[in-house]
């Protein structure tokens, strides 16, 4: 898993809004990329690339113990593994003594938006694979190629029998602002009351299905029944 700055910017201000210490986020190079100390991003981390190394913490208790090394203030440094490899280094600043219990809040914080960032990451990559299939279930058809996507829509809990209303919406906005808005739409919409499914039909368009009223599940029963 790759740490983007934006989540590393998150993990250094919430754990700085708890524990008024100096935090920085290094990531799997042995970079800081962000820290409550902003002259420091940018510049390599000599312990965190140890701490990379072994996938162990490790604390520098004193300034004489910090001057043996490139960049480096005593605190803790603490590994962010996922995976059985390590993602990030959490560095604290301070006295290791006096912060011990504020350096495991600051490594709790980030374990914690390292874990949802993942999921998010990996509930985002199942909705465009669903989207992927349904488009192709949409061109295919009742080819071979059309026919494994509706499997794999199966597979995945995509529901064919409900019936439900289809509203195509069509996005026209510059270029360079489309993927904010398609990512905002998409979210928005997913979290109207009656919407069941919110799909990406291509770079311009959102396919919104949804659930039937009782007048109209009335009316598609009658209908049903003179066929």
């Amino acid at each position: 898993m790759i740490i983007t700055t934006a989540l590393a910017n998150e993990i250094v201000a919430r754990a700085m809004a708890i524990i008024h210490h100096n935090v920085n986020v290094i990531d799997h190079h042995g970079q800081i990329i962000a820290s409550g100390e902003r002259h420091r991003i940018g510049e390599q981390h000599e312990v965190a690339r140890e701490v990379i190394r072994t996938g162990k913490r490790i604390c520098i208790n004193n300034a004489a113990e910090a001057a043996r090394f490139h960049n480096v203030h005593p605190g803790i440094n603490h590994p962010i593994i996922y995976d059985d490899r390590v993602v990030m280094v959490v560095g604290i600043s301070g006295d290791p003594a006096a912060i011990s219990r504020y350096a495991e809040l600051a490594v709790l914080t980030a374990e914690l938006l390292v874990r949802q960032a993942i999921e998010m990451r990996e509930t985002n990559w199942r909705q465009r694979l669903r989207d992927t299939l349904f488009c192709q279930y949409l061109e295919q058809g009742a080819t071979p190629a059309g026919q494994e996507a509706l499997h794999r829509l199966l597979e995945l809990g995509f529901d064919f029998d409900t019936p439900r209303v289809p509203i195509v919406v069509t996005v026209q906005v510059e270029q360079h602002q489309l993927s904010d808005i398609l990512s905002t739409l998409l979210r928005e919409f997913s979290q109207l009351s009656g919407v069941s499914d919110v799909i990406l039909l291509g770079s311009h368009e959102i396919l919104i299905l949804n659930a039937l009223s009782e007048a109209q599940e009335t009316l598609l029963r009658a209908l049903s029944c003179t066929e």
